[in-house]
């Protein structure tokens, strides 16, 4: 099983409260999953009264999970009330129907969740469509008596199994990878480009990429392909091929390839 991290990537009319002051609202709680900044920056509601707000969020599409089977898809939201107690939700919205998550409440900061296994808008296999076309977000109030709710990170994880067999896309220099850079003081992630290839062998007129060949990330950092096809092609190592991995200070999956396969000769 395979699993796909998106993050908030544009806010949608209503904009929340957001801290900093004159911060993107998305990039307040778009942080990498293992990496939280909790009270360094956040959204809180857009109203100073007993109302509650709803802030809605974009996420990217990914090729990553083209032709994949879908396992489920895992909303977290990581919040805390502020002042006295009171409570937040996240929600998934499709097709303009909001599905929550259980009602939370929690003094210190806390990442908590809700996942669903098939598609809760017709209780049908999640499909890649479902979710390109996904908005998540947040249900938060400011009461009058001062206190209110800090949400810090809203994502999705998506499980997925990937195809295993010999005719996965050939990747070729100039096709995608996407992954994580640790040459930074956090981690960041990014996607990068495969830059080295064979010298004869092609698909589709573009060198085809093999085991030990460079990955470079959009910081410029480098990672290099690890896993491969069990067939060597005819110089020697492995063809790489979408879904293969690299590995390094830039470190991976490759994620777009050609519309055929190679595996030797």
């Amino acid at each position: 099983m395979a699993e796909l991290y998106l993050y908030p990537e544009d806010v949608i009319d209503p904009v929340p409260s957001v801290f900093p002051i004159g911060t993107d609202a998305f990039d307040c709680i778009n942080e990498p999953y293992d990496s939280p900044d909790d009270e360094a920056s956040y959204i809180y509601s857009i109203n100073d009264t007993n109302i509650w707000s709803l802030s809605n969020f974009e996420l990217p599409n990914d090729p990553e999970l083209l032709g994949a089977t879908i396992n489920s898809v895992t909303l977290y939201i990581r919040g805390m009330w502020f002042v006295l107690p009171d409570t937040y939700f996240g929600f998934l919205s499709i097709n303009g129907t909001k599905y929550f998550t259980n009602e939370f409440s929690n003094a210190l900061y806390k990442t908590n969740e809700k996942t669903w296994v098939k598609n809760p808008s017709n209780d049908s296999p999640w499909q890649q469509s479902d979710i390109d076309n996904l908005i998540i977000g947040t249900k938060q109030r400011w009461l009058s008596g001062g206190n209110l709710t800090h949400v810090t990170q809203l994502y999705i994880k998506v499980d997925y199994e990937v195809p295993t067999s010999e005719a996965l896309s050939t990747a070729r220099i100039g096709d995608i990878g996407k992954g994580i850079c640790t040459g930074h003081s956090s981690p960041i992630s990014m996607t990068g480009v495969i830059m080295t290839g064979a010298l004869i062998s092609k698909v589709e007129g573009i060198p085809v990429a093999r085991v030990g060949d460079i990955v470079k990330g959009a910081c410029g950092h480098i990672g290099i392909i690890s896993t491969g096809s069990s067939k060597s092609n005819t110089e020697g190592p492995a063809t790489a091929r979408v879904t293969d991995e690299f590995t390094g200070v830039f470190s991976g999956t490759i994620i777009t390839g050609a519309s055929k396969s190679f595996t030797g000769g």
